[in-house]
C-alpha cells in the first residue's frame, strides 16, 4: 500500500440524483474511488464511471456489511474513507483529508455527520459522530446486516487503537429526499432488522434501531416496545446508550407518557450529566405541562454546556434554541423584558428571520411603534430596510388573515359551501387562533368529503388547541394537581401528533399518510 493514500469506498443503488454531488466533493482529494453497485437500474454506474471510479457489481443480499466489505477488498490505499451517496464533503473537510492520513499514530477518525432537515438551510440540523476513515487492514471489516459498524473489529484486532475525532464535518442530505423514498428505505431496514433480531433476540443495538425505524413510520407503540426490549440488555458503556435515552424520551413524550419520559431522562442524566439534549427535552416536556419554572431551569442548564462530539445532538440546544425557548417561557410568565433579552442573545448567535419576527412581535407588545421597532432593529442588529420591511409584512399577516376570512365567509354565504372553502375558512381561523371556529369549519369540510385524512387531522389539532386554551384560562396548571397535569400532557401530545400527521399529509398531497423517514445508519444509531 502507498503511504498516506486514501481509497473512497461506497455502496450504491439507484443514486443518480445524489452520486454526482458526492463524488464532485471528493474529486482530487482521494487517490481512488471504489463503487460497489448492488443493482442500479438508472444512470448511477455511468456517473461513477465519469469520475473514474472502479465499479464492482455485487448482488444485494439484505446485508449492508457484505456489500461494504466487498468494497474494502478492492481498496489499495493505506486509508479507507466511507461515504454514502447522499453525503458530501465540505471543502474544508476535503482539504483536511491529507493531513488526517498523515497522522501515523491514529488508527481511525470520526467525523461530525450533519443532517439538515427536510425544509431548508434555516431549519434545525442534527449532528452525530460517525467513524468514516480508518487504516486499511485485513482485520478490519464491517459487522451487522444494517446499521453496520467497523469499530468493533478495529478494537478486537487492536484494543489500544487510537480513534480520534477529526473536528470536521460530513454533510448528510438524506432527510431532503422525497418522503416516499425515505419511507421505502425505512421499511427495507425494518425488514432486515426483524430478520437479524430473530437470530439475535437479546441484541440491544438491533432492538434500539428497530425502535428508531418504527418511530420514523409513526408506529409509536411498537417503537416503545422495542426501545423497552433494548433497555433490558443495555449497558452504560454501549456506544449508543446516550442516544438511546435521547430518542426514547422523545418517543415517550410523543406518546404522552410524561412521567416515564421524565424518569428516563433523569436516569440518562445519571450516566451522562453533560448531555445537553436531555436537559433540552426535559425543558420541552415541562413547557408542555405548563410548568414554567421547571422548564426555565432545564433550558438554563443547556446553556452551561458545549456539545461533546460523541453525542447525537440537535444543533442549537446549547445556544439559540435554548435561548429562544427561554424567551417563550419568559413571555408566558409575563416577563417581556426578559423575553426580549433572551431573544437578543439568540440573535447574536443565529440571526434568523423567525427569531427577528418573534423579537419584533415582543417589542410591539411592549408598546413600541412600528417605526421605533424598525429603528431598534436597524441600529441594534444592522438589519437593512428590505429585511425590516419583510418583518413588518409578516407581522401584518393577522390583519390579512382577517380580510381573507371575510372574503371566504362571503363565498360561503353566497352558496360556495364546498369542502375546499370550509378548509380555507378553517385555516384562516386557525391562523387567528380562533380554534373553536376552525374546528367547526374543518369538521364541515370532512363531512363534505368523508375519508379525507387531512381535514380530520386539522379538526383534531384545533379541538385539542381549544381545550388547552380554555383549561389554561381556568386553572393554574403549574401549581395544579399532578393527575390533572398528566391529562393535560396527553392532550398536548394529541395536538402534536395531529400537527405531525397534518404536515405529513400536506407534504404527500393530502391524500394518505406519508410518515417521515429515518436517518442514515450512523445517524439513527448514534455511533
Amino acid at each position: 500500500m502507498d503511504a498516506s493514500t486514501i481509497s473512497l469506498c461506497m455502496i450504491v443503488r439507484d443514486e443518480e440524483d445524489n452520486l454526482g454531488h458526492c463524488l464532485e466533493s471528493v474529486c482530487g482529494f482521494v487517490n481512488e474511488i471504489i463503487i460497489v453497485d448492488t443493482g442500479s437500474r438508472d444512470a448511477t454506474p455511468a456517473i461513477a464511471g465519469h469520475y473514474g471510479a472502479r465499479i464492482c457489481h455485487f448482488p444485494w443480499q439484505d446485508d449492508f456489511s457484505g456489500a461494504r466489505n466487498e468494497s474494502l477488498k478492492q481498496a489499495i490505499g493505506e486509508w479507507v474513507l466511507i461515504l454514502d451517496a447522499d453525503e458530501v464533503l465540505p471543502p474544508e473537510t476535503a482539504h483536511a483529508l491529507s493531513h488526517l492520513a498523515s497522522c501515523r499514530d491514529v488508527e481511525a477518525w470520526t467525523f461530525a455527520i450533519v443532517s439538515p432537515g427536510p425544509s431548508n438551510e434555516a431549519g434545525q440540523r442534527i449532528r452525530h459522530p460517525g467513524l468514516r476513515m480508518f487504516k486499511n487492514r485485513e482485520a478490519y471489516f464491517f459487522e451487522g446486516r444494517v446499521h453496520e459498524q467497523i469499530r468493533p473489529s478495529i478494537l478486537r484486532a487492536n484494543p489500544t487503537a487510537a480513534i480520534r475525532h477529526a473536528d470536521a464535518e460530513i454533510m448528510h442530505n438524506g432527510y431532503r429526499q422525497p418522503s416516499g423514498q425515505r419511507r421505502e428505505k425505512t421499511l427495507r431496514n425494518i425488514s432486515i432488522l426483524q430478520q437479524a433480531l430473530s437470530e439475535s433476540p437479546d441484541d440491544p443495538f438491533l432492538s434500539y434501531n428497530l425502535g428508531l425505524s418504527l418511530y420514523a413510520l409513526g408506529d409509536l407503540e411498537n417503537s416503545r416496545r422495542h426501545y423497552e426490549a433494548a433497555r433490558q440488555h443495555l449497558g452504560p458503556g454501549d456506544l449508543f446508550t446516550a442516544a438511546f435515552f435521547r430518542n426514547y424520551a422523545i418517543c415517550l413524550g410523543d406518546l404522552g407518557d410524561f412521567e416515564q419520559a421524565l424518569s428516563l431522562i433523569d436516569e440518562g442524566l445519571a450516566y451522562f450529566p453533560d448531555y445537553p439534549d436531555l436537559y433540552f427535552i426535559k425543558g420541552e416536556l415541562f413547557f408542555d405541562l405548563h410548568l414554567m419554572t421547571q422548564a426555565k431551569d432545564s433550558f438554563l442548564k443547556c446553556l452551561r454546556f458545549r456539545t461533546s462530539p460523541e453525542y447525537v445532538t440537535t444543533e442549537g440546544v446549547t445556544g439559540y434554541l435554548a435561548l429562544q425557548n427561554l424567551a417563550e417561557v419568559s413571555a408566558r410568565q409575563q416577563d417581556l423584558d426578559g423575553a426580549v433579552a433572551y431573544l437578543e442573545q439568540a440573535l447574536r448567535i443565529r440571526p434568523a428571520d423567525a427569531l427577528f419576527a418573534q423579537l419584533y412581535s415582543l417589542m410591539r407588545q411592549k408598546g413600541l411603534t412600528e417605526g421605533e421597532v424598525a429603528t431598534y432593529l436597524e441600529n441594534g442588529f444592522h438589519l437593512d430596510r428590505p429585511v425590516i420591511a419583510r418583518l413588518l409584512l409578516d407581522e401584518k399577516k393577522a390583519a390579512y388573515g382577517r380580510e381573507d376570512l371575510q372574503h371566504l365567509e362571503k363565498a360561503l354565504h353566497g352558496g360556495s359551501a364546498t369542502a375546499g372553502v370550509y378548509y380555507l375558512l378553517g385555516t384562516a381561523c386557525a391562523n387567528l387562533d380562533r380554534h373553536e371556529q376552525a374546528f367547526v369549519h374543518f369538521a364541515q369540510a370532512g363531512l363534505q368529503e368523508p375519508g379525507n385524512e387531512l381535514y380530520a387531522a386539522c379538526a383534531l389539532e384545533q379541538l385539542a388547541s381549544q381545550c388547552l386554551l380554555q383549561i389554561s384560562r381556568m386553572i393554574d396548571l403549574e401549581n395544579g394537581p399532578v393527575e390533572l397535569r398528566k391529562e393535560i400532557f396527553k392532550l398536548t401530545s394529541l395536538r402534536r401528533k395531529a400537527q405531525r400527521l397534518k404536515q405529513d399529509l400536506l407534504e404527500s398531497g393530502a391524500g394518505s399518510r406519508k410518515p417521515e423517514g429515518e436517518a442514515d445508519s450512523d445517524a439513527a444509531s448514534g455511533v
